[in-house]
């Protein structure tokens, strides 16, 4: 074998090294952001990559491709963003006292189907979690009370919190 073969095969180890090393040893919190994505996506995008080499994070779809940053639309960037603040608010509660989350419209740039996996997804952290969900959007509580019916939802009229008017969370005007 050639010097130069010798070379290719030990740069090839060495890269499958790294990434076997990457995929085994991503932080908690990219771990954690990873599960969050996979739910909100459907499982279009399986997992996040925080690559060692250079410092940039991927987004793994469904067929194995990873997507840099410019290759992300609005909607997933603001699901990776949301996905990775879960996933730090998780690794910071374990070693804290949990602080209230405080969120919002985050839903603003979903279609329909990732607001409602989204929605089941954060009433899902809610359940370990203090969170309160702003939002002027009546389908947004829609989604929030169809994945979690025992949620409190309030509204804002003329500067005073009252409990939400069934005509108001269905989406009617007054």
């Amino acid at each position: 074998a050639s010097a130069g073969g010798e070379l290719f095969g030990t740069h090839a180890l060495l890269d499958e090294a790294r990434q076997r090393f990457e995929l085994e040893h991503q932080p908690a919190v990219v771990r954690r952001a990873s599960e969050y994505l996979c739910r909100i996506t459907g499982g279009r995008y399986v997992r996040l990559v925080r690559q060692l080499d250079r410092d940039v994070l991927l987004a793994e779809t469904d067929a194995g491709e990873l997507k840099e940053r410019p290759a992300w639309n609005r909607g997933l960037l603001e699901q990776i963003y949301l996905c990775l603040r879960l996933g730090f608010i998780e690794d910071y509660s374990s070693n804290a006292e949990p602080l209230p989350v405080i969120m919002d419209d985050v839903f603003a740039n979903f279609d329909p189907n990732h607001a409602r996996r989204a929605a089941e997804t954060l009433t899902a952290f809610a359940r370990e979690h203090q969170v309160l969900y702003l939002t002027c959007h009546p389908e947004t509580v829609q989604f929030l009370r169809n994945a979690d019916s025992t949620a409190a939802c309030y509204q804002l009229d003329q500067y005073r919190i009252e409990p939400l008017r069934a005509s108001l969370e269905a989406g009617a005007t007054s």
